[in-house]
C-alpha cells in the first residue's frame, strides 16, 4: 500500500490515542487540526536533515534585469525581465500620471528605450500589476528586445488607483537584481528550502559531468582551485528568493546549487522519516486534541529519537571519500 498523507496524520493521532481520520477534509476536529498545521510541520521535518529523497541539484539563472518603480506609501511596483540579455540594460522605465482615467503603456516617442507607463488618474479606474503587464506585453518589441514575456508586480496590495501627488517621475534604468554588496544574484528554485552543505569531497569526480559548486561552511566552494566565495539568500517582496555572491558564472562554468526541496508526494518519502514526521506531527497536535494533553514533551523526545534513526540510516547511502564519520553513538546508528 502506497504511503499517503492520512496514514502519516493517523500515525501521529494514534499516538496521541486520538480518533484517526478518513481524510483530511472530512470536517471533524481531528481533521481540520491536522490540515492546518500539516503544511508547516512537513517542511520544518524536510529542513531538518539532508535527505536523500529531498536532494537535488540545479544549475542556477542569473536574476534578470528589472526595475524597482516607487508609487507612493512605500508600495512598490516591480518590472522584471524574463530572462538575461545585455541589450535590456539599454531600456529604461518611468511611471507617470495620466491626463485622463485610463491606463497607457507605451513607448516614449522621443526615446525609443524608454517605455512610459502612465497611471489613471481615478479610483475608477483600477491600476493593477495584472493591467499594466498586460498593456506591456502588447508593445511587443522595444529597442528591439522583446518584452512579450516580461512580469509585473505590485507589493502592498496595490490594486487601486496611486495618489498621483506621491509618484515617483525618475526615470529608472533597466539593472541586474541588486544583492548588496555582492557582485552577482541568482535565482533559487521555486521549491527551494535550504542549501546542502557537505563535507569536503573528492573533487576529481564530478557524477554531473560538469565542474560544479560545492558549498562548503557557508561558503561556495569552486570545484577548481578551492576558490571560496561567500554568499546570503535573501527574498524580494515580491517573494522571489535568490542567492548572492561574488561568483561570476559562465557556461564553461556554471552554478550548481545542491538543495533541499520541498517534497510534497508521500510516496518519495522513507520509512523511518515518516514516522520521524509522525511523531512531531502528534508534538503539534498534542496542544490542540483533548485526549492528548500533557503529551507535548514526550512526542518531542520520541520525534528527536526518530529523527537521529532516520538520519543515520539516511547517511548509510553515502560513500564519501575522506569521511570521518560520525563520533556520537546516535549519529553512527547504533542506538
Amino acid at each position: 500500500m502506497a504511503y499517503t498523507e492520512v496514514g502519516v496524520v493517523n500515525l501521529a493521532l494514534q499516538r496521541l490515542g486520538a480518533a484517526v481520520i478518513s481524510a483530511l477534509d472530512e470536517g471533524t476536529n481531528n481533521a481540520d487540526a491536522a490540515n492546518n498545521v500539516w503544511e508547516y510541520v512537513r517542511n520544518e521535518v524536510l529542513e531538518a536533515r539532508d535527505w536523500h529523497f529531498a536532494r537535488s541539484r540545479t544549475t542556477l539563472d542569473f536574476v534578470p534585469p528589472r526595475v524597482d518603480l516607487r508609487c507612493n506609501d512605500g508600495k512598490h511596483l516591480y518590472v522584471q525581465a524574463d530572462r538575461w540579455i545585455e541589450d535590456i540594460l539599454d531600456i529604461s522605465i518611468e511611471i507617470l500620471s495620466n491626463t485622463s482615467d485610463a491606463l497607457s503603456v507605451a513607448v516614449d516617442s522621443s526615446d525609443t528605450c524608454n517605455i512610459q507607463i502612465k497611471l489613471a488618474n481615478s479610483t475608477d479606474t483600477e491600476n493593477t500589476a495584472a493591467l499594466i503587464q498586460t498593456a506591456l506585453r502588447a508593445i511587443g518589441t522595444v529597442n528591439g528586445v522583446s518584452v512579450a514575456a516580461w512580469t509585473v508586480t505590485a507589493n502592498a496590495e496595490w490594486t487601486a488607483s496611486p495618489a498621483t501627488a506621491d509618484v515617483d517621475l525618475n526615470k529608472v534604468d533597466m539593472a541586474a537584481a541588486p544583492s548588496g554588496t555582492y557582485g552577482y544574484a541568482y535565482l533559487l528554485p521555486s521549491d527551494f528550502l535550504r542549501p546542502v552543505v557537505n563535507q569536503p569531497v573528492d573533487k576529481a569526480i564530478d557524477p554531473t559531468g560538469a565542474v560544479s559548486m560545492i558549498f562548503l561552511e557557508n561558503t561556495l566552494v569552486s570545484a577548481l582551485g578551492d576558490i571560496p566565495y561567500p554568499y546570503v539568500i535573501e527574498t524580494y517582496p515580491d517573494d522571489t528568493k535568490i542567492l548572492c555572491t561574488d561568483y561570476e558564472a559562465t557556461e564553461s562554468y556554471p552554478l550548481e546549487l545542491v538543495y533541499i526541496r520541498k517534497v510534497t508526494d508521500v510516496t518519495k518519502w522513507t520509512a523511518h522519516f515518516i514516522m520521524a514526521l509522525s511523531f512531531r506531527l502528534a508534538a503539534e497536535l498534542s496542544f490542540i486534541i483533548p485526549e492528548s494533553a500533557g503529551k507535548f514533551d514526550r512526542m518531542i523526545d520520541l520525534y528527536e529519537i526518530w529523527l537521529r534513526r532516520a538520519s543515520a540510516l539516511d547517511r548509510l547511502g553515502d560513500f564519501v571519500k575522506y569521511e570521518t564519520g560520525s563520533d556520537t553513538i546516535e549519529m553512527a546508528g547504533r542506538k
